[in-house]
């Protein structure tokens, strides 16, 4: 057997695990974390006493400088200036949800263009639904690959008003501005959370359904229909 054909067979028996046990698993399992606690939007006012916190610490800073008085250069490179820590436990739960998916969906797309047969003439409907299949696919990698840009925005937009917080430590819309963003983010992980327990069980839907077109593609009538 060639590399090429061993590399087929394991993305094949990859693919098989997949929609067999790994999608239903980890639809349960994202399912029981939208349901945890601290996903919980009741708890959004425990994202509001971190944000206070690090707001806390970057003014109790800014007074201990002027109380020592060290110059604003002095003491520029001495700050580390704290983040919502409430935040950043729920991403760090959320970051490997999402690279698991990206690398589950990857696979499954690569199993499909594996099991496009070559172009002929006539009774092409498998065919169709293969490449339906990995359009639908597509759209969720992207979505999942636009969570991940979403959160790295979340912390360069606070960085940004917190850098300029360490400047105008007078201005409030700065300070407004870094509780609201840091709601705005708690809830948007929760949707996130949601959004890929929604995609595990589209997807595996969308292929346990189809499952025997997208295996065998030339050998379905023309009268069946996705579904």
């Amino acid at each position: 057997m060639d590399s090429q054909e061993e590399f087929k067979n394991r993305i094949c028996e990859e693919a098989e695990r997949l929609i067999g046990s790994f999608f239903p698993l980890k639809l349960v399992e994202l399912d029981g974390l939208l349901r945890e606690q601290d996903f919980n939007l009741v708890n959004i006012f425990r994202v509001r006493n971190s944000t206070h916190e690090s707001l806390k610490q970057l003014h109790n800073e800014e007074k201990d400088a002027m109380q020592s008085g060290e110059t604003s250069l002095s003491v520029k490179g001495k700050r580390i200036f704290g983040t919502n820590d409430y935040i950043i436990r729920l991403v760090e739960r959320l970051k490997p949800e999402i690279v698991t998916l990206l690398e589950a969906v990857n696979t499954l797309r690569m199993w499909i263009i594996l099991l496009i047969p070559k172009i002929e003439d006539g009774n092409n409907f498998g065919v169709e639904v293969q490449e339906e299949t990995l359009g639908e696919l597509k759209t969720v990698e992207q979505d999942l690959l636009s969570n991940q840009e979403e959160i790295a925005g979340y912390f360069l937009s606070r960085a940004k008003v917190i850098t300029q917080l360490t400047k105008r430590p007078g201005v409030q819309d700065y300070t407004r501005f870094v509780e609201e963003e840091d709601e705005k983010q708690f809830v948007g992980l929760r949707l996130m959370v949601a959004e890929l327990r929604n995609a595990c069980s589209s997807v595996h839907d969308l292929i346990s359904k189809n499952i025997d077109k997208i295996k065998s593609p030339r050998n379905q009538s023309a009268i069946h229909s996705i579904y």
